[in-house]
C-alpha cells in the first residue's frame, strides 16, 4: 500500500509540540502524531495504530528500535525523517530488525546543531564563572565574593572532538567568546580547507597532545568503532596540568563511568557536564547522580525551542513537496552507509 500523498506519521515525545506547528504551517496536509511519554517510552499499540499504514515517519531513531525489539515492523514505511544528530541507534534498528532498507533517510543537522552549541556555550559559562556555586551560596544566605576564583572565557582554550556540523556550530560560538579553538578530526585538515573558527587543527592519533592544551574539552563525537571507549585507559591523565572541564554532548559510550569518576578523583580534570550516557535513563544507582563536579543532564543538549522546530518542520516540508514530486531530497543519507 503506498500513497502519492502519504500521512505524514509524527512521534510526539512529551510535549514537543511538532504536530501543532505542522498543522499550523501546513493544514492541508494529513498528520497523524504518534504519542509518548517520552523519547524513551515504548509505543502503545493502540497509539501506533496500523504498521502497515506508515509510510512517511518522522522521529527519534530510539524510537524505531524500540519497534523492532516488540517485533513490530514497517513494511511500507518509503521515508523515515530523523530528528537525531547520531545515527548510532538507527544503526542499531537496522541490526535488529533486518530491514531491507528501502526507505529513504532524511535528516536536519545543521538545525539540530545551533541547540547544541548553545548548550555547551552555557555550560562551559556556568563552570567557569562558578554560577552554580553562587546559586548555592544564595540559597545558604552566604555573601562571599571569594569561594570561588571565577575565569573568563576570552583567552581560554577550546578543544572539540569531532567537528562536523555540532562541532563547527560550537567551534564558532566559542570563537565569539574570544576562546582560541583547537579540533580534532578523523583525518588531517590542510590549510585552507578548515574553518575560520578553528585556530589548530589536530588528528585522532595527535589528540593527546591536543587534550594537554584544553582549559575546556567538549566532545561532539558520534558512537563508533572508533570512538567507543576513546577516553578510557586514563587518557584524560594528560589534562593534569590544565585540569579542564570535559563536556560530552555526542554519545555516553566515549568514556565509562569509573574514567569519569577517576579523571575527577584524580583531579586531571576540574568537572564533567555530561548529557549522553551509554544507559539511558541514566539508572538511579549511577555512582555519577553523587558524584562531586559532575553535572547531569538528561539529554537535553538537542531540546530547542518553538523556533528551531519550526526550522525543522519547514526544512522537512520542503522535502515533502520533492518526495511527492519524485524529486531527489535535501540532505539524503544512504542508508547503507551508515
Amino acid at each position: 500500500m503506498t500513497s502519492s500523498t502519504p500521512v505524514i506519521h509524527i512521534v510526539e515525545p512529551g510535549h514537543s509540540c511538532f504536530t501543532e506547528i505542522f498543522r499550523k504551517l501546513a493544514p492541508e496536509l494529513k498528520i497523524r502524531p504518534i504519542p509518548l511519554q517520552d523519547i524513551f517510552s515504548i509505543c502503545k499499540p493502540e497509539d501506533l495504530g496500523n504498521p502497515e499504514e506508515i509510510e512517511v515517519l518522522v522521529c527519534f531513531p530510539v524510537f524505531l528500535l524500540g519497534l523492532a525489539k516488540a517485533g513490530i515492523h514497517l513494511p511500507n514505511l518509503r521515508w523515515l525523517h530523523t530528528l537525531a544528530a547520531g545515527l548510532d541507534k538507527l544503526k542499531r534498528y537496522l541490526e535488529v530488525s533486518k530491514s531491507d532498507s528501502r526507505f529513504v533517510l532524511t535528516w536536519a543537522p545543521h538545525i539540530n546543531a545551533a541547540a547544541v552549541a548553545e548548550y555547551v556555550i552555557g555550560q562551559i559559562l556556568c563552570s567557569r564563572r562558578h554560577f552554580i556555586e553562587f546559586y548555592d551560596q544564595q540559597r545558604a544566605a552566604v555573601w562571599n565574593r571569594r569561594s570561588s576564583q571565577t575565569e573568563s572565557l576570552s583567552g581560554a582554550t577550546v578543544v572539540v572532538l569531532g567537528v562536523g556540523n555540532i562541532g563547527l556550530r560550537v567551534a564558532r560560538l566559542c570563537k565569539a567568546f574570544e576562546m582560541t579553538v583547537h579540533g580534532v578530526t578523523r583525518s588531517a585538515v590542510t590549510s585552507g580547507q578548515g574553518s575560520p573558527h578553528v585556530n589548530v587543527y589536530w588528528t585522532s592519533e595527535e589528540m593527546e597532545m591536543a587534550l594537554a592544551e584544553a582549559d575546556v574539552i567538549v566532545s561532539c563525537l558520534p558512537s563508533s568503532q572508533q570512538t567507543v571507549s576513546l577516553l578510557d585507559n586514563d587518557r584524560l591523565q594528560v589534562c593534569k596540568e590544565k585540569k579542564p572541564v570535559f563536556i560530552n554532548v555526542g554519545r555516553g559510550d566515549l568514556i565509562s563511568e569509573e574514567s569519569v569518576i577517576k579523571a575527577i578523583r584524580s583531579r586531571w580534570i576540574s568537572k564533567a557536564v555530561l548529557d549522553v550516557f551509554s544507559v539511558e535513563p541514566l539508572p538511579a544507582d549511577s555512582p555519577l547522580w553523587k558524584e562531586p563536579n559532575v553535572i547531569i543532564t538528561p539529554h537535553v543538549a538537542m531540546d530547542c525551542n518553538t523556533h528551531t522546530k519550526s526550522q525543522i518542520v519547514r526544512h522537512f516540508l520542503d522535502n515533502y513537496k520533492r518526495f511527492v514530486n519524485n524529486e531527489p531530497l535535501m540532505d539524503f543519507l544512504d542508508v547503507r552507509s551508515i
